[in-house]
């Protein structure tokens, strides 16, 4: 540790010397060798009080009087209370907070208050003890009830308030999204990506090079579909199923291979490292990756060809995988379907969710049609994108089918024509929504 020195007061524990409360400069190493002194991480409560971890099992109560306004996070030297000492006596160990050796914040989020020659801050976090202090040349011209962002000139004494600089305004209190970005510049989330980590996500192509395809194995002609909230931009992963002649089942896990497109010890390989994952807020998501990544190339998108890593398994009829093997892939997702409407598909709660066109030869579905109602068809089908989508699919497929529920399948293989339509009729599929291939 290197050499620091501090004032303090009530360095001996003798009560004839705390008395006299003089001041004297120590050597932090110094006083660190009684076990009595330690240094630790204050987690203060709305109320007052906090604790301070000093690494072991047991944490140190602090009662409000002896946090010398210490803030949440900050890093305390404080002193440990002798059995005589302890105050409260509902917890192990007490003690009582020193010095602040390092401020945890320097910014504040909170409300400004405006008088006629000065303001103060109401601070988001009740961690945080007090208002603060701004003076009318430090206000940044903020209205009352605005939102904002404070830096912490002078910290609190115990007499005086902390005194501050408005440095933002994140706008009014009950404006749309200002409570979202309150909490981002609380916490301090990267909200922004550094320019020449944008730079780089931007020099990587957002189509796939043709000699990448011939090194993977490619499952482009598999129905793959991904399965994801409905407002979910970044869709990395997919699955996709088939049954064998031998009764047993191929399942294929299909992860966006982002490795190939960032490399280790890249810019964009550090940034994602020090943001660790991507942070999903009520009414937006700050990624791990740029979005030319994240919900881009490296997002398995509807119709898209991508990189992969795949694991295809063999799964017999008690649910066992007997075989496995996992390579790098080129695939091509079929559908991108939602919670809610595989729910509807899995509980048959709503035949419009899985509703689509179907096969008159072979009677199987060719494709599955997310949030389709029958009004949504057209008497003919021509001016419908969803169905003009599903003649082009089946076209390319050549009449391939996408199984969207064996039940159904199973339940219409032994019926005629004319059953196999009062079938589907009852499901809620009219006549002029079902189209020969």
């Amino acid at each position: 540790m290197n050499k620091k020195f501090f004032y303090m007061k009530d360095k001996i524990k003798s009560k004839k010397e705390r008395k006299s409360r003089k001041e004297e400069k120590i050597n932090l190493n110094e006083i660190l060798k009684d076990e009595s002194y330690r240094l630790g991480t204050f987690r203060r409560n709305g109320r007052g009080f906090g604790f301070v971890n000093v690494g072991e099992e047991d944490e140190i109560f602090i009662s409000p009087k002896l946090t010398k306004n210490a803030l949440d996070g900050d890093e305390v030297l404080i002193r440990i209370f002798d059995d005589s000492e302890v105050q409260d006596g509902k917890h192990k160990r007490e003690g009582k907070i020193l010095q602040i050796t390092k401020h945890a914040q320097d910014t504040i989020v909170g409300i400004y208050k405006k008088s006629r020659n000065f303001g103060f801050v109401i601070p988001d976090d009740q961690a945080v003890s007090g208002d603060i202090y701004i003076p009318k040349k430090k206000s940044a011209n903020a209205k009352n009830n605005q939102k904002v962002v404070v830096k912490i000139d002078k910290y609190s004494d115990g007499v005086n308030k902390a005194e501050g600089t408005i440095v933002e305004i994140i706008g009014e209190i009950d404006e749309a999204g200002v409570d979202m970005m309150s909490l981002i510049k609380e916490y301090k989330l990267p909200n922004e990506f550094p320019e020449n980590v944008l730079a780089e996500a931007r020099a990587i192509p957002q189509v796939i090079d043709e000699k990448n395809i011939e090194k993977r194995v490619d499952l482009r002609n598999e129905e793959i579909f991904t399965i994801d909230g409905e407002d979910a931009k970044d869709l990395d992963d997919a699955v996709n199923v088939k049954k064998n002649d031998d009764g047993t089942y191929t399942l294929g896990v299909h992860i966006a291979d982002v490795s190939y497109y960032v490399k280790s010890g890249s810019k964009l390989d550090k940034e994602a490292i020090t943001r660790g994952t991507s942070i999903y807020m009520m009414d937006r998501v700050i990624p791990m990756l740029p979005r030319e990544l994240s919900n881009g190339i490296c997002s398995l998108n509807e119709g898209c060809d991508r990189l992969a890593l795949s694991c295809i398994m063999t799964i017999n009829k008690k649910g066992e995988v007997i075989d496995h093997k996992i390579a790098e892939t080129v695939i091509k997702t079929n559908r991108r379907m939602t919670y809610t409407n595989v729910k509807k598909i899995l509980e048959n709660e709503d035949e419009e969710a899985w509703m689509g066109t179907y096969n008159l030869l072979t009677w199987k579905p060719v494709i599955y049609a997310a949030n389709v109602s029958e009004d949504d068809l057209a008497d003919d089908g021509e001016s419908n994108a969803h169905v003009q989508a599903v003649r082009k699919y089946a076209a390319e497929q050549k009449s391939e089918v996408f199984v969207i529920c064996a039940e159904i399948e199973e339940e219409i293989s032994e019926l005629d024509d004319d059953e196999k339509k009062m079938f589907l009729e009852d499901l809620g599929l009219k006549e002029s929504g079902l189209e020969k291939l």
